[in-house]
């Protein structure tokens, strides 16, 4: 017969079991369950917030505490009446047994073979009630916060259920949770029960685990390349091992080609572009985890046959034709007189370097490429 305090709001949670075999491993069903519940005066039922799960009515004649209806199959061990109840007063909790009815399938089984137990709340909590600590795979999380009882008499002991993700452990004498997971979850609501062995409250954690952020590498890269010229920027890898998706902002310049797996810029540029930061986003958790970002800092300059012929052809030029050969010799540069008449079959890819009424003076753009590399 628990007893309650005064002008409690709490529960009354009453347990029916079936005990009864009337053969090995076989037991009755009890059908048309019925009990009273004495409650002390002036205690009220709220009895439309029944809830449990034995399926019956409940109501309330004066201080009494009627249930009738429930049934038992031979394979459930038990099932629960909880009703919200308020009290006015101090006092006790005290089943009928008197009044505990049932019929059996088996007309060998007995009442005493359906036992009633009632636990009453007592206005016993734990706090805080709710915690949703923030967890990443790999990293050690910040413990949650021991929980402080209210309204227990005996050493509270706690409990968690379902069972944590792995690599977290539970404090059974503080309800902490510590340590590393090791695997990534949506938001999941664990319970946690604190009991002294004759009361109880219960308490709410939702944990949900995140994947790491992804390592870039490179981070960050810088490419200058030319129209008409084929690059290709360095492959992207990643730390976490999942599959990679990029995206690329803002969109590149005409002729280059982005490849989500693997990160790389790659193509043959048609237009000049000005120095611009690219961003590669890369995220493997599914919305679950952190996103991480690469950059690429790349600029599209002109053709090097064309920066090469204008500089020359503006440079030299001023020095007239023994002025270029002149340098030519200096500097190494192999070149070539061209005549008028054999001037439209000169070779593919030279640089003009001087040209007049009866002579050209040429010499390959592969050489001064080179030069434009060296430095």
């Amino acid at each position: 017969s628990p007893a309650v305090g005064v002008s409690t709001d709490t529960t009354v949670t009453v347990t029916l079991t079936n005990t009864q075999r009337y053969r090995t491993g076989v037991r009755s069903t009890f059908s048309a369950i019925g009990f009273d519940i004495a409650l002390p005066a002036g205690a009220t039922l709220t009895t439309g917030s029944a809830s449990g799960t034995c399926v019956g009515s409940v109501s309330q004649v004066s201080s009494t505490f009627r249930f009738t209806g429930a049934a038992l199959d031979n394979l459930t061990d038990s099932c629960t009446v909880i009703v919200p109840v308020s009290f006015s007063s101090t006092g006790t909790v005290t089943l009928d047994a008197a009044s505990l009815t049932a019929s059996s399938s088996n007309k060998g089984a007995l009442i005493n073979d359906l036992s009633a137990s009632i636990t009453v709340n007592n206005g016993e909590s734990i706090s805080p009630a709710t915690q949703a600590p923030t967890m990443t795979v790999g990293e050690a999380v910040t413990p949650t916060t021991a929980f402080t009882p209210t309204g227990f008499t005996g050493t509270v002991v706690y409990s968690i259920s379902p069972d944590l993700p792995d690599g977290l452990t539970f404090d059974t004498a503080t309800g902490v949770i510590s340590g590393t997971p090791t695997t990534a979850q949506a938001s999941a609501d664990y319970t946690v029960t604190a009991t002294d062995g004759s009361r109880t409250a219960t308490a709410t954690i939702s944990i949900g685990i995140s994947s790491p952020p992804a390592v870039l590498s490179p981070a960050t890269q810088s490419v200058d390349a030319h129209v008409g010229e084929a690059m290709m920027t360095s492959v992207i890898t990643e730390t976490t091992g999942c599959t990679v998706d990029m995206t690329i902002s803002p969109s590149l310049p005409n002729g280059l080609t982005f490849d989500p797996a693997t990160g790389v810029i790659s193509g043959t540029p048609t237009e000049v572009s000005p120095s611009t930061a690219y961003t590669i986003t890369h995220d493997c958790s599914g919305g679950e985890g952190a996103v991480t970002t690469a950059t690429v800092t790349l600029s599209v300059g002109a053709s090097a046959l064309a920066d090469i012929a204008g500089l020359v052809n503006t440079g030299l030029a001023l020095l007239g034709p023994a002025g270029v050969i002149g340098l030519l010799i200096a500097i190494g540069a192999p070149f070539f007189f061209v005549s008028e008449r054999f001037r439209k079959v000169r070779a593919a890819g030279a640089v003009i370097l001087h040209k007049s009424t009866h002579v050209t003076v040429t010499s390959p753009a592969s050489f001064f490429d080179r030069l434009r590399r060296k430095k």
